[in-house]
């Protein structure tokens, strides 16, 4: 980790650290243990995951490159799982839920999992905006990954981490 944070610049540093003690007030403020929901990360970057409902929230703080201002930060929640058939549908609903019923969010897939998704680089970053993104991605998690499951005949994302199949 200390290798990735040598490269970032010392505003990079500095606005790194801002975020992280806004993203932790939220999450504290919550009644959530900090030790309990910071979770490692692959390439050392500032990470916590929790559970709301039956959403698995996860928030990630990405440093940028040495070349660039700012950072990003990314809330996201993993909602089901691709179902086998009806997809096209799927993505239809999908896009238009993006269109019509989503704020400061959106639906994404990364390989067979659809997720919602908020992100924004961190200049100017506050903390209002912080607990916006966070409460968000977590409310839509916990409402579609059942709607999304009963609508299509999908696997919530949570279900299928219980199962361990995936």
């Amino acid at each position: 980790m200390e290798d990735v944070k040598a490269a970032l610049t010392e505003a990079q540093r500095e606005d790194a650290e801002r975020v992280v003690k806004m993203v932790e007030t939220h999450l504290a403020s919550e009644g959530l243990i900090l030790e309990k929901v910071r979770i490692p990360t692959k390439d050392g970057h500032p990470a916590w995951a929790f559970v709301q409902g039956s959403a698995l929230v996860r928030i990630h703080l990405v440093y940028g490159s040495p070349d660039m201002t700012a950072n990003y930060l990314q809330v996201v929640a993993p909602v089901i799982l691709l179902p086998d058939a009806n997809t096209e549908a799927l993505y239809r609903r999908l896009l238009s839920l993006n269109a019509d019923e989503l704020w400061m969010c959106s639906f994404a897939i990364r390989d067979d999992t659809v997720l919602v998704t908020a992100d924004r680089t961190t200049l100017d970053l506050d903390l209002s905006e912080v607990v916006e993104m966070i409460e968000r991605v977590a409310v839509y998690g916990d409402r579609f990954d059942d709607e999304l499951a009963k609508e299509f005949g999908a696997m919530r994302y949570s279900d299928a981490k219980a199962g361990g199949s995936h």
